[in-house]
This record gives structure tokens, sequence and C-alpha cells, in this order.
């Protein structure tokens, strides 16, 4: 069965709640910052989400404040400050502001209404194919924009795509996120540093190898589309049942939509979700594949 993750709260128990879970420290920060805090949106282990809005500049435009706890390591907040400064795109968060307050550091972007991914499939079940195809793409082309920058995600899940109001995906959430170096290019680009969520990890990130990160946000990239096809995850269980399943290819399509699916979406599931790193598809590949391209090749034969 296809749930939440245990570490976020549940939306129906968002609304019930009158008043946003802030100190009084917070509140005064906010108030400084002419921040007007509306709900808590998720809970993590270093840092909350809130739902706010700017007083003067935007009063109606929708902001999420994430406020981390310096407990985290600080080269991730580090980077995930450079990173969102340097980068700007149609489906990736757009950053407001940066502020710091003695242990907290306090990251604003623009906010996306209409919630995550997996709040839509919880709420929607299985997507059709189209519309799991539009969606791929998007992500696709803002992992595209990343990695052309030696940029790496290392969280790409369902929980870190988020709707806007016109239902376009906006990737949030880069406290994995890390830009490749010089040194990293001396050493080929390998990782040590196995960070992510279970359900979405690459098996050489479980089975605890040097792994290149690039491919690895591409296995999770096949792990998201399957979800939206099946609004549940490929593989499941124990750390030791999921590494087996990933390495036997043990993944099936619900029963009810198997044959209705194209060979085109099915085999780019197959291609992402290859246990050797080194034969997984690319991002160029994804965005030159059959089913990304179908509905442009058929358009360009029906005008020719």
């Amino acid at each position: 069965m296809f749930r939440k993750q245990t570490d976020k709260i549940p939306s129906e128990s968002l609304q019930s709640r009158d008043k946003p879970l802030l100190t009084e420290a917070e509140r005064q920060i906010f108030q400084q910052h002419d921040l007007q805090v509306d709900a808590l949106l998720s809970m993590g282990a270093f840092s909350r989400v809130y739902r706010a809005s700017c007083l003067t500049s935007n009063p109606n435009q929708a902001l999420a404040i994430k406020v981390v706890d310096m407990k985290m390591p600080s080269r991730f907040q580090r980077r995930e400050v450079e990173i969102l400064q340097s980068i700007q795109h149609p489906f990736i968060v757009c950053l407001h502001s940066v502020f710091t307050h003695e242990q907290q550091c306090f990251i604003v972007t623009e906010m996306a209404e209409a919630g995550d991914l997996l709040d839509f499939l919880l709420r929607h079940g299985p997507i059709r194919e189209n519309r799991a195809k539009k969606w791929t793409k998007e992500l696709s082309q803002a992992l595209n924009y990343l990695h052309a920058r030696d940029i790496v995600h290392r969280d790409l899940k369902c929980e870190n795509i988020l709707l806007t109001k016109q239902l376009h995906v906006q990737l949030a959430d880069f406290g994995f996120a890390k830009r490749l170096t010089a040194d990293d290019e001396l050493s080929r680009g390998y990782s040590e540093t196995y960070c992510g969520s279970l359900a979405y990890a690459a098996p050489e990130i479980l089975l605890r190898q040097p792994y290149l990160s690039k491919p690895a946000d591409l296995w999770s990239l096949g792990v998201i589309l399957f979800v939206l096809l099946n609004a549940r995850l490929p593989f499941h269980g124990t750390l030791r049942a999921i590494r087996r399943q990933q390495m036997r290819r043990c993944y099936k399509f619900r029963r009810c939509i198997r044959y209705r699916l194209t060979a085109a979406v099915r085999s780019l599931v197959r291609n992402l979700l290859r246990p050797n790193a080194s034969r997984r598809f690319t991002i160029a590949e994804v965005l030159n594949s059959q089913w990304l391209n179908a509905d442009e090749a058929g358009r360009s034969e029906a005008s020719g």
C-alpha cells in the first residue's frame, strides 16, 4: 500500500490547526521581515515549513518558509542557499529571501498552492498517462537544467515536487542538493554521502557504495514516474527486501492499468529503473525518449 512518509503531517490535520506552531521569538522575526505566517505545512528532523505571505510587497502571493535548525550539518544549509540563489527555472521553486537568527536559518520561497504530488495522488489515485507525461517532461527539464550546471538534487520524491494553481510542477527542497566541484571531477564525480529517501534511493546508494549522483537522480525520476502511473511505490518492505527487489527488477504495474499503458512509457520506466547505473538512461535520453516526444512527432507528421 502506497502511504505518506511518516515524517510528514497528514493534510487533514493541517486544516484543523487554527494557529501555526511558532515560538514568540520566531513570531517577532517574521514580523521584522513583514511576513505573516498562516499555517504549518510539514515537519522534518531538522526543519519545519510554514505557509506565509508578505504584508508589504505582495500580500496575495503565498510563500513557503523553511525554518532550518542549525543542528543540521552546516554544509547542507550553505549548499541549499547557494544553489537556490544561483538558479532560475520555470519548474523549480523561486527563492524569495534568506535570513538567519541565532540557531535558525529561514529560507523563503514562492508557494506552489496546489500541494505536492503525493497529496494529489492520495486525493485522485493513479493519474492518466497524458498528465504523467506532462509532469515528467517538466520535471525532466528542471533536472536537465540542474545537471547541465553540475547540480544534483539527491532527494527527488513526490513530496518534493509541488504543483502550481495551473498544475505545473515545481521542484523543491534542495536540502541535500550539491554542486559538483573540481574535487568531484577528480574522483569521477563519485559521492559517499548516503542521503535521500529509502523508497526513492538507487540500488548503489542502498548498497552503500561510492556512487554517481546524476544517475542516482535518474533512478529517483523512474520511481516518481512509476508512482504517478500506479499511486504506489515500485519497491517496498525492509531495506534488505527493497535491495533484493531492485536488483531483480521486481516491480509490477497495477493490473487495472497495465494494459492501458503504452509500450513507450513502460520502456522509459524500465530504462530508468536499471540497477546498473552505467546502463541507466541519462537525462538527455529521457528528454529524447519516444514517450516524451510522441505528441510532437505526431503534430509534425500532421502538419507536413
